[in-house]
């Protein structure tokens, strides 16, 4: 994650915070999800 990103978070409207947790949540889940059809195999 860029510093100036983490900044920029900072004095981000309630949208953009919205959709930045939003997509870090959908990407953890995603990995989760592989994860876990690998560990299926």
């Amino acid at each position: 994650m860029l510093p100036n990103a983490v900044f920029s978070l900072a004095n981000a409207s309630p949208e953009q915070a919205i959709a930045f947790f939003g997509f870090a949540i959908f990407t953890i889940g995603f990995f989760v999800w592989v994860a876990y059809l690998v560990r299926m195999k």
